[in-house]
């Protein structure tokens, strides 16, 4: 346990140092400063598992009714309204990362401060030329 724990220990030191350089100098190409910090993140909380998995015992997952990348409604931290947003990553305890349309981020949101999306009912296709789309109509000339 000790070897796991300072190899543990190694990963996370590295993860931060990479983290406190990209937030001061913005090291990662392309990163805007809302999404600098989400890679380095996640990369401590891989770590993390793998350090708590390699003790043993029992994984801690829960199943989620949501998905990477489904449209949801969800709730900024200290607001009521619910925004539109998509989701980003379902941890395995069942929380979830959202991102808005703004590109605001909410991170370990409560699966119970997050709606799915209602789709749009489909509009009425079958106008026209029996359903084959385009609602094209014969021109009728004037008389």
């Amino acid at each position: 346990i000790a070897a796991a724990a300072l190899a543990h220990a190694s990963d996370t030191t590295a993860t931060i140092r990479g983290l406190y350089a990209d937030v001061l100098f913005h090291v990662t190409p392309g990163a805007a400063p809302s999404t600098r910090a989400a890679a380095h993140l996640r990369t401590l909380e891989t770590n993390m598992e793998k350090f708590l998995n390699s003790l043993g015992g029992e994984k801690q997952t829960t199943a989620s009714t949501f998905s990477v990348g489904d449209a949801v409604r969800a709730r900024m931290r200290g607001v009521d309204e619910l925004f539109d947003a998509t989701v980003e990553r379902v941890a395995p305890d069942g929380r979830l990362d959202v991102v808005f349309l703004d590109g605001d981020r909410e991170f370990g949101l409560e699966p119970s401060d997050v709606r799915r999306k209602k789709k749009p009912a489909k509009a009425a296709a079958s106008k026209g030329m029996g359903g084959m789309g385009g609602g094209a109509t014969k021109k009728r000339k004037k008389k």
